[in-house]
């Protein structure tokens, strides 16, 4: 997921300019502001705090993101192990028993 930049405004409120409010990343994010907030308090964004309001550079939302990017193989531990005869697709492999 890539950012918009610039300093346009996109009807709702939510600036594509340097800074952004809580709620505007957690729209952009499609999560809660309590979401991003466990994400600043746990280190992973960085905001700032401006007088009474935090703030987020665009730059640091895109760097959480590049961060949070998955690779192959990060999802090892969810995925069910087909060693065990069975197919994602089917029912366990019916073995021959004599």
């Amino acid at each position: 997921m890539t950012l918009e930049n610039g300093d346009s405004n996109d009807g709702n409120g939510v600036s594509a300019g340097r800074w952004l409010s809580v709620q505007a990343a957690a729209t952009e994010l499609e999560v809660t502001t309590r979401t991003i907030y466990r994400f600043i308090n746990d280190g992973k964004l960085a905001a700032y705090r401006i007088g009474r309001v935090y703030r987020i550079m665009r730059t640091d939302l895109q760097a959480f993101l590049d961060g949070a990017a998955l690779h192959p193989g990060d999802l090892a531990h969810l995925v069910e192990d087909r060693s065990n005869g069975t197919d994602e697709d089917g029912p366990p492999d019916l073995q021959a028993t004599g």
